[in-house]
């Protein structure tokens, strides 16, 4: 007889919200606004990384190699 499983909590460790561009430009002025209020009702830490470079290429090469677990999110 199978037993029931319960649903595992998340997040289970701090989310990543990845922005392509440098901190202080009105992108990042609205990622850390939309940070702040995803946090409250997911219960955690959601985490702001500012990722520039290369003509915005770097934030979807760093996000197309972290772990599919739902905890590394991009700004697009």
């Amino acid at each position: 007889m199978p037993l029931a499983a319960g649903a595992q909590g998340y997040p289970t460790k701090p989310v990543s919200l990845m922005v392509p561009l440098a901190a202080g430009v009105p992108t990042d002025t609205v990622a850390r606004s939309l940070a702040a209020a995803m946090s409250r009702p997911l219960g955690g830490t959601i985490v702001v990384e500012n990722v520039p470079g290369a003509g915005g290429t770097i934030a979807p090469a760093r996000l197309k190699t972290s772990t599919a677990d739902g905890h590394t999110l991009p700004l697009a």
